[in-house]
């Protein structure tokens, strides 16, 4: 298993594409503090941005506007590159046991997406210092709520870019893992809006047991249990690594 590990981070490190999507980001961050600064007034109030407030609000802002959208597209691709260079037989032939590639490129999208994340706080809590943003304290975000924040928003980022591995790898194609997370992604978000869907069945929702959670970790009073909402989030997070190892184990030696 390790070794499946070590080689998929060596290939997810030499492929353009994820540094790609990172450096995106990036720029979306910083874009994104210095327009905020030229549209808030001088004067902050001490509870704006502690340094807790600023490192988790750039992972947060990608999070909530793009970043859904691009680990998508990673994470469909992490399995859909073997389908596209045909690598799977040269893989499968030398392991009996087919479920470790699976959870070798379900690690690989966690560690990824953490890696991500701790760069995009550490680019927004530097960019909050240089352009006069940060705060020495005050009423702010807690270390506890801050860390918190961030494992939520590694949780859920994880969740998006397995359904589209699982989608990947029971459609044989990137094509097929980014179209069962959109619809996914759109699907979600829509039913937690409609006003007809009742609150029970809302609360089986990803995005509603994130956003209970958040609520949660921020000191207010949340709609549901959070206990259901870790379970329901719980599913998410391992569900899509099941469902692709079970297909991947009926599979020929061509994945």
């Amino acid at each position: 298993m390790l070794s499946l590990i070590q080689a998929d981070l060596l290939k997810t490190g030499k492929r353009p594409m994820g540094w790609m999507l990172l450096a995106l980001s990036v720029l979306l961050v910083s874009a994104t503090l210095l327009t905020i600064r030229f549209l808030i007034p001088e004067e902050l109030p001490p509870e704006a941005l502690n340094p807790y407030n600023a490192l988790v609000m750039g992972p947060q802002f990608v999070q909530q506007s793009i970043g859904g959208l691009l680990i998508i597209v990673f994470g469909a691709s992490l399995a859909g590159n073997e389908y596209g260079y045909d690598t799977w037989k040269n893989l499968l032939i030398r392991r009996p046991r087919r479920t470790p590639f699976i959870v070798s490129k379900w690690l690989t999208l966690v560690f990824s997406i953490g890696l991500g994340l701790i760069v995009l706080a550490a680019v927004s809590l530097a960019m909050s210092f240089g352009v006069g943003l940060l705060t020495d304290g005050g009423a702010g975000m807690s270390w506890g709520a801050a860390l918190l924040t961030l494992l939520m928003q590694l949780v859920s980022l994880t969740v998006v870019g397995a359904l589209a591995l699982m989608g990947t790898v029971i459609g044989r194609s990137t094509v097929a893992g980014i179209i069962v997370g959109f619809v996914w992604f759109i699907f979600d978000g829509v039913m937690a809006q409609l006003p007809w869907v009742s609150a029970s069945v809302k609360g089986l929702l990803f995005s509603v047991s994130e956003a209970n959670l958040l609520t949660y970790i921020s000191g207010q009073e949340a709609a549901y249990p959070p206990a259901q909402s870790v379970l329901v989030i719980a599913v998410y997070l391992v569900a899509p690594l099941i469902a692709a190892a079970l297909v991947f184990r009926q599979r020929d030696i061509a994945g």
